[in-house]
C-alpha cells in the first residue's frame, strides 16, 4: 500500500514538472506589421497606433500575460527617439504557437531629426523596457535598460516565421 502511494506521488510530482516547464523556453518567432493609423501630430513629437502579429511559441503548461509593457527607444548619441506602450494586456495560452494580435501606442519624438539626420540605423539605437509580467501563478515586473533594438527585431519581420 504505501509502495503504491509512494509511485502515485511520485509520479503526480514528475508531470507537475514536466508540465509547467520554463519560462525561458517561450521565444517570439517573427512579427508582421498590418497597419499604421494615421499620424496625429500634437507636441512632444507625433503620435501613432502600429498594429502587429506577434509569432509566440509557448511550448510551456502555463498561461503568458503581459499586462502592460512600455519602452523608451533611444538613438546611438542618447537621444530620445520614441516612447512605446501597449494598450491592452497579451496573452500567450499555454503550449501556443501562433500569432498574437499586438496594438502598439508609439510616440515619435521629433520626427523631423530623422529626415535631417539621413535616416536612423536601428542597429545602434537601444531600448529601456518596463513590462509586468505574470506566468502561472507568478508575477514579475521585468526592467531591462540598453536593450539592442537590433536584438529584439532579429526575429522578423518575416511572414514566413507567420
Amino acid at each position: 500500500m504505501k509502495r503504491r502511494f509512494f509511485l502515485l506521488v511520485s509520479l503526480c510530482f514528475t508531470l507537475l514538472l514536466t508540465g509547467c516547464g520554463n519560462p525561458r523556453d517561450i521565444s517570439l518567432t517573427g512579427y508582421e506589421l498590418v497597419k499604421v493609423d494615421a499620424l496625429q501630430f500634437e507636441e512632444g513629437g507625433v503620435h501613432t497606433t502600429l498594429h502587429l502579429k506577434v509569432g509566440v511559441n509557448n511550448p510551456t503548461g502555463n498561461k503568458l500575460t503581459v499586462k502592460s509593457l512600455q519602452a523608451n527607444v533611444f538613438k546611438e548619441n542618447g537621444d530620445s527617439f520614441a516612447d512605446l506602450a501597449t494598450l491592452e494586456e497579451i496573452t500567450a495560452p499555454r503550449h501556443f504557437n501562433d500569432t498574437i494580435p499586438i496594438a502598439l501606442d508609439v510616440l515619435l519624438k521629433n520626427p523631423m531629426a530623422l529626415m535631417l539626420d539621413g535616416g536612423m540605423d536601428i542597429r545602434t539605437m537601444k531600448a529601456d523596457i518596463d513590462a509586468q509580467v505574470a506566468w502561472g501563478s507568478i508575477k514579475r515586473n521585468i526592467v531591462r535598460t540598453g536593450v539592442p533594438i537590433a536584438k529584439l527585431l532579429e526575429n522578423g519581420p518575416a511572414k514566413e516565421k507567420l
